[in-house]
């Protein structure tokens, strides 16, 4: 016995529920994009938080539907439930139906709950969903204002396995770290207009970063632009100051459009 412990946990949820907030939270860094609009987060992200004699692995997931989600079930030692008060849909009830199968010890994390004013009806909703579904536990937080995350972290130490070793943190390289960002700032930029299919793609070329942006239809190309230019002028100034966050030091960004036509 080393006295030394980790835990895997896999955040899932519907869209727009707050998970990729809540994972960075966790973690204490921002590596997946976040956005009001749904379907942000297009991939899965893997972060260590490492404490004294102790590791916690997240996993941020593009939501339910994808049968990688599934899988992972079977592999974490937690699943987190994310969801917002008394938004319990039927997709929701599926996938606890899912983990209660595989006996995986499951937390419901009611999210968004800064501006909640009746607690008695949550507290009487969400009893009823974690008694049908053998949840664990329920945690109410708000992941934006990083209020009771210290609770939901709390929660975990009943499922903390022994482990030999500490693995270090995971270098993200920095071209993810950008094509996040530039995610990121394309949902905020353009909000309702912007294309599903976009795809993004980032190299380091001398002293410059370069995110190429590759559209597949012509309207797109004119929404990335903007009148005069002035929206992909926009969303290259917001990339460049949180890129130049991130490196503590203030390089060159570009942003090239490719058609896939």
């Amino acid at each position: 016995m080393t006295g030394k412990k980790y835990c895997t946990v896999l955040i899932a949820g519907k869209p727009n529920v707050g998970k990729s907030t809540l994972f960075n939270k966790l973690i204490d860094k921002k590596l997946s994009a976040t956005s009001n609009k749904a379907n942000t987060t297009k991939g899965f992200f893997y972060a260590y938080k490492t404490g004294k004699n102790q590791q916690i692995q997240y996993i941020d997931t593009p939501g339910y539907n994808n049968t990688r989600v599934t899988q992972l079930i079977q592999q974490v030692c937690v699943v987190f439930i994310v969801t917002t008060p008394e938004r319990w849909v039927e997709i929701d009830a599926k996938f606890a139906a899912i983990c209660q199968e595989y006996k995986t010890p499951t937390i419901l994390v009611v999210n968004k709950v800064d501006n909640l004013r009746e607690w008695s009806s949550l507290e009487t909703w969400s009893q009823e969903i974690v008694e049908r579904y053998k949840f664990k536990d329920v945690i109410y937080v708000s992941a934006k204002q990083g209020h009771h995350l210290k609770l939901l972290e709390r929660s975990l130490q009943r499922y903390m396995l022994d482990t030999e070793v500490i693995i270090p943190d995971l270098a993200y390289t920095l071209e993810q770290r950008v094509r996040e960002i530039i995610t990121e700032k394309l949902f905020r930029t353009l909000h309702q207009e912007i294309p599903h299919n976009l795809r993004v793609d980032v190299q380091v070329i001398d002293d410059t970063i370069w995110g190429f942006i590759t559209f597949y239809k012509a309207s797109h190309k004119k929404i990335l632009l903007g009148k005069g230019g002035r929206t992909i002028a926009l969303l290259t100034y917001l990339c460049q100051q949180d890129i130049s966050t991130l490196l503590k030091v203030k390089l060159d960004f570009k942003i090239h459009l490719k058609s896939s036509l």
